[in-house]
């Protein structure tokens, strides 16, 4: 599996049904530049380093 696809589907496992809009997740900076870049959610950072925990927000989680 490529790297693309798996990062694909971490976030469709973690976001699967459309429901949750927010989550904590463990992400590769290399993972987290691929969200920032191809989905319309914020990434904050909860730890540093290679292998943190990023709270992920999809627009309309505000609502």
């Amino acid at each position: 599996m490529t790297i693309i696809r798996e990062i694909e589907q971490k976030i469709s496992d973690a976001f699967q049904g459309g429901e949750i809009l927010t989550r904590e997740l463990r992400l590769t900076s290399r993972e987290a530049d691929y969200i920032r870049t191809h989905y319309q959610a914020s990434l904050t950072p909860l730890t540093v380093g290679d292998g943190a925990w990023y709270e992920i927000s999809f627009r309309g989680a505000e609502n």
